[in-house]
This record gives structure tokens, C-alpha cells and sequence, in this order.
């Protein structure tokens, strides 16, 4: 009850800051266990291979359109994480896939889905998703 108590007498712009913190860590947990999770030689084949022709198409396009299909992608996913409830929902089913995906076409390379992971989590643009991802979370929630 002290916890609650505490919590109700922070600044607004504090529980905020927060909030997106705590989702920023959950964002990060879901994706883990997407990476972590065990896949058949069959599932790691199919999403290798629906991977590679995405990779295909992204890079017949130009520089412009990679870029704008990109953002799109993420900008869209983005803006269904703000609608209340059934966004978070979907959001958190994007990160699990997506470590999913990761651990496929880590598998499919004979590397270490965790380690490949790792290495894209120290890229700027993992943070700037994974915390883009969190503001919108929280704006769900708030």
C-alpha cells in the first residue's frame, strides 16, 4: 500500500518517464523470448525463406522507397500500439515475431540467435524502435 501511496505523489511527467522505462524493459523481454524460443527445422526453413524474398524486394527498391517502407512498417505498428488495450496486444505480438524471426534466420546462417541478437540491440536503431515502441505503450495505457 506504501508502493501505491508513493507512486500516486509523483510528478506526472515522473510516473511518465517511468512508465516508458517499465514498457522499454518489457519490450525487450517479449522480443528475448521470441529469440529464445525453440523452432523446428521447418518453421526456421519457411520464415529463412519468406525473409530472403523480403530482403529481395526491399533491395530492388531505391534508396527512397527502402526508407519510406521502412518507416512505414515501423510507423504503422507504432501508431496501433496508441489504441488502447488491443494495441500493446498487438505491439507485443510483433516483438515476440520478431524475435522469432530473428532466431530463424540466425539458425538458418549457423549463428547464435541470442549473440545475433545482442549485436542488433547495440545498433542505435533498436534502441530508437524499442523506445519509440515504449512511448506509444505508455500514451496506450496513460
Amino acid at each position: 500500500m506504501e508502493v501505491l501511496n508513493y507512486w500516486r505523489r509523483l510528478p506526472s511527467f515522473t510516473k511518465r518517464i517511468w512508465t516508458v522505462v517499465g514498457f522499454f524493459l518489457l519490450c525487450i523481454i517479449v522480443t528475448v523470448a521470441g529469440v529464445l524460443t525453440p523452432l523446428s527445422q521447418q518453421d526456421v526453413q519457411g520464415l529463412s525463406k519468406n525473409l530472403d524474398q523480403q530482403r529481395q524486394t526491399i533491395t530492388s527498391m531505391s534508396e527512397f522507397q527502402q526508407t519510406s517502407a521502412i518507416f512505414g512498417n515501423n510507423f504503422l505498428i507504432t501508431l496501433i500500439t496508441f489504441v488502447p488495450f488491443a494495441g500493446p496486444i498487438f505491439s507485443l505480438y510483433v516483438m515476440y515475431s520478431t524475435g522469432v524471426v530473428v532466431a530463424a534466420d540466425s539458425i538458418a546462417h549457423d549463428a547464435s540467435p541470442p549473440l545475433v541478437f545482442l549485436n542488433l540491440i547495440v545498433l542505435p536503431f533498436a534502441w530508437m524502435e524499442f523506445l519509440a515502441y515504449s512511448i506509444a505503450f505508455a500514451g496506450s495505457v496513460c
